[in-house]
């Protein structure tokens, strides 16, 4: 009699025939013995197994035949999508749609299963790479924070691409943008037309020159302010005022300090202590009569404190004819240490 096409038998099948070589195979088997090819497939409506040349499902009646072009075409899709991935840096998702594409067992699907088999490990080298790479950059830009070379380290870290940006890369970047963005408000309250009060101004630039060290604009500003407190520091010393001119030096940080600056505050500072020891000492003894010309020594031009020296060597004089010791004076308000005399 007349033999049934295998392919078109349900369950009581025997064999079932290769869509790819046409040999036919026990029912039981799921691919091709001869080629390989998968000899049923799953329906999309209701998962079934169904043989592969199925037109129309046997269990629910979904047309297969559109269900497959619709597969072919969503992988033909994803397969374009691949590069675009690629060209955006998004290789982790590439490298997730083509291991899917890869694993395709529809005959249909073969040449995008190869297609899909070859770039995958093209695609995982750029990976790698890329991730060597992210290592490599992470390290620079630890070693120009800790110099703070901040936007330095802000630029290695943002040739980084975000897919590659762990979380010790995410981190170093918050960070850092936001010490850049620190330093770059320092500069613009410094360039303020009507500018800033002259202890605001020694804060920011201390600030940047923490911040932004090798900042040559940093340095000029602080080279400036320096200039600037020494000239009003002698212009005081010349005038006699001791003890502002030195509070003025007494403000200056450490990190705007020059050897010039320090030389003159030391000499501020004994000024300020000679004339407190004139000004405060409870009696005309001879620490107060060494303090007098040393700071005559110190500033020729103080005549006042010529004048004191007189003045407290005649009171000794007077002091040692009359009592033969040492003459005594009312309290001061305040010692040259500071405290209150009570």
């Amino acid at each position: 009699g007349t033999r049934c096409d295998p392919r078109r038998i349900e369950n009581d099948q025997v064999t079932i025939v290769c869509v790819s070589c046409d040999l036919p195979n026990p029912r039981d088997h799921r691919y091709c013995r001869r080629c390989g090819t998968a000899l049923r497939k799953e329906c999309p409506q209701c998962r079934t197994p169904r043989p592969m040349d199925e037109m129309f499902c046997a269990n629910c009646g979904t047309n297969m035949a559109s269900a497959e072009q619709q597969r072919l075409d969503a992988c033909k899709q994803q397969l374009q999508d691949v590069q675009t991935l690629v060209e955006r840096g998004e290789l982790y998702q590439a490298i997730r749609t083509l291991s899917t594409l890869a694993r395709q067992d529809h005959p249909k699907l073969q040449e995008i299963r190869s297609t899909a088999q070859d770039l995958l490990p093209k695609i995982k080298a750029q990976c790698e790479k890329h991730e060597q790479q992210a290592t490599v950059r992470r390290g620079r830009a630890r070693v120009l924070l800790e110099e703070n070379r901040f936007r330095e380290a802000l630029a290695e870290l943002n040739k980084i691409p975000v897919p590659f940006q762990d979380q010790e890369a995410r981190e170093l970047l918050d960070a850092t943008n936001t010490r850049v963005e620190t330093i770059d408000r320092l500069r613009q309250k410094l360039l303020q037309p009507k500018g800033i009060s002259f202890s605001d101004r020694m804060t920011a630039i201390r600030q940047l020159l923490e911040d932004d060290p090798h900042n040559p604009q940093v340095k000029r500003w602080a080279s400036q302010i320096g200039e600037y407190v020494i000239r009003e520091a002698r212009d005081t010393i010349r005038s006699h005022r001791y003890h502002k001119a030195a509070e003025l030096l007494r403000s200056v940080p450490d990190s705007l300090e020059t050897d010039e600056l320090r030389r003159l505050a030391r000499h501020a500072r004994e000024l300020e202590y000679l004339e407190s020891v004139l000004a405060l000492a409870p009696t005309v003894d001879t620490v107060t009569l060494k303090a007098a010309q040393r700071l005559i020594q110190l500033d020729k031009s103080n005549h006042q404190a010529r004048a004191t020296l007189e003045q407290l060597r005649e009171r000794r004089g007077a002091a040692s004819a009359a009592h033969n010791g040492v003459e005594w004076v009312s309290c001061p308000p305040r010692t040259h240490i500071g405290p209150p005399v009570s």
